[in-house]
C-alpha cells in the first residue's frame, strides 16, 4: 500500500481533451493514499521512472502533440475504455478523473459518455444524490460547448440536478444559444435566478425563444401578464416559478446570429472574452 501517490498526465494539444498550456505537461499531484489499494491496471509505473501513472499507458506517455483526428479519437477511446474497466469504487475514480481534469478540455458528449461510466445506483452517501453529478461538477470548467449544457444535465435526476445547479449557479448553466431547457423550480428570491427569469423573458419577447408552461406557486401564468416582466422591479417579489423554455431558430455559433439578435446581447454581456490576442498572450 502507497503513503502517497503521484500523478503525471498525458499533454494533448487538441481543443478536445486536449492540452492547456506546455507548462501543464510537467504538472504533477500528490495525494494521500494511506487508506486505498489501488490495482496495477489503474495505477501503475509502466515506464519505470518511479512516479505512478493514472490510467495505464494512456497518461504515461508524456508530451503528445499534433495528432490526427483519428489518433486523437484513438486517445480517448482508449481514456473512456481504461476508466470504465477500472474496478475500485467509484469514489476512487472521482480522484482519479480530478487529478486529470484540468489539463484537458472536453466536450459535453464526452462529459456525457464519462457521467455514463458512473451508475445510476453509485450515489453519494451523505447526499443521496447521483454521483454523475459529481462529475458533471469536475468538468464544468472545462467544457467547451457550454450551449449543451442542458442536454448533459438531462443524465441527472431531479434530485441530483437541482444540487447541482444550487452549487454551480442557474445562471452560470443558462447559454443564450441552449437549444432548450425545463425549468422547475426558479426562486423569486435569488438574485441569478431572478436575473435568468428576465433573460428568458427577453428572449421570448425577441422572438429568437418561446415559453410555455410557466407556471408561479403552480399556478399557470398567461402570456399576457409575464411579457410585463421587462425588468426586475416589475418580477414577483416571492415564489417558485416553472417554465419550458425551447429556441426557434437553433444555432451552433454567435456567427450565425444577426447584429440585432437578443442572443448575442446576451452573450456579449454574459460571457468573458479577451478583446485581442495581445491581452491573450499577456494573460496566459
Amino acid at each position: 500500500m502507497m503513503e502517497n501517490l503521484t500523478l503525471t498526465h498525458l499533454d494533448l494539444s487538441d481543443n478536445t481533451l486536449g492540452n492547456n498550456g506546455n507548462a501543464a505537461a510537467d504538472l504533477e499531484e500528490v495525494y494521500d493514499c494511506a487508506s486505498m489499494e489501488p490495482p496495477q491496471e489503474f495505477f501503475e509505473d509502466k515506464d519505470g521512472d518511479g512516479k505512478i501513472d493514472v490510467c495505464g499507458d494512456i497518461c504515461m506517455t508524456i508530451g503528445l502533440k499534433n495528432l490526427s483526428d483519428i489518433e486523437q479519437n484513438h486517445v480517448e477511446q482508449k481514456f473512456l475504455k481504461e476508466f470504465k474497466q477500472l474496478q475500485v469504487p467509484a469514489e476512487t475514480k472521482l480522484i482519479g478523473l480530478r487529478s486529470i481534469s484540468t489539463l484537458y478540455y472536453f466536450t459535453c458528449s464526452q462529459t456525457q459518455r464519462l457521467m455514463e461510466h458512473f451508475g445510476t445506483f453509485e450515489r453519494d452517501s451523505a447526499t443521496g444524490c447521483l454521483l454523475r453529478g459529481e462529475v458533471f461538477i469536475v468538468m464544468f470548467n472545462r467544457i467547451i460547448d457550454e450551449w449543451n449544457l442542458s442536454e448533459t444535465l438531462s443524465l441527472l435526476d431531479l434530485t441530483t440536478k437541482t444540487q447541482v445547479l444550487d452549487r454551480l449557479g442557474m445562471l452560470n448553466c443558462f447559454h443564450p444559444l441552449q437549444q432548450s431547457e425545463v425549468y422547475r423550480q426558479l426562486q423569486l428570491n435569488a438574485f441569478d435566478q431572478r436575473q435568468l427569469i428576465l433573460f428568458l423573458v427577453k428572449l421570448a419577447a425577441s422572438g429568437e425563444a418561446e415559453l410555455t408552461n410557466v407556471q408561479l406557486n403552480g399556478d399557470t401564468v398567461e402570456p399576457e401578464m409575464w411579457k410585463t416582466w421587462t425588468a426586475d422591479d416589475k418580477l414577483p417579489t416571492q415564489g417558485a416559478l416553472g417554465c419550458s423554455m425551447r429556441a426557434l431558430q437553433p444555432v451552433q455559433s454567435e456567427a450565425q446570429l444577426p447584429p440585432t439578435s437578443m442572443r448575442k446581447k446576451l452573450m456579449q454581456t454574459l460571457l468573458f472574452k479577451l478583446p485581442d490576442k495581445a491581452q491573450e498572450q499577456a494573460l496566459s
